[in-house]
């Protein structure tokens, strides 16, 4: 992972063009595809925190909830709507590559991956 904000300054300079995750489920050998809400997606530099809703397809009616990550000092961390704990931020590693980055979270029982591309 990129030290401090670099992140931002790099990958999040240019648009973002997708949001996309997924949550396994090693309980019920599951998953779900998550897609971002349109017109949801709020990327704050100074805060250095992404935020945008997302709906589970396959879901009727999709119900959306809302995911945060946000970079704090000792690395990302992963706040979302649909986790066991809502108001508990999770520790997620990192990934990047050029015009994207992956956010893994592992718990016990779900494994969440959102990938993040940008434009250019």
């Amino acid at each position: 992972m990129r030290p401090g904000g670099r992140i931002f300054a790099a990958e999040f300079a240019n648009q973002v063009e997708s949001v996309t995750g997924y949550r396994l489920d090693s309980d019920t050998w599951s998953f779900e595809r998550w897609q971002i809400v349109p017109g949801t997606l709020l990327v704050n530099r100074q805060r250095q925190t992404i935020r945008f809703s997302v709906t589970a397809l396959g879901t009727d009616p999709p119900e959306p909830f809302q995911v945060v990550l946000r970079e704090a000092p000792y690395g990302w961390v992963l706040k979302a709507d649909c986790m066991e704990e809502p108001s508990v931020e999770y520790a997620v590693r990192v990934f990047e590559s050029q015009g994207a980055v992956l956010f893994v979270f592992s718990g016990k029982v779900n494994q969440v991956y959102i990938l993040i591309e940008t434009l250019g």
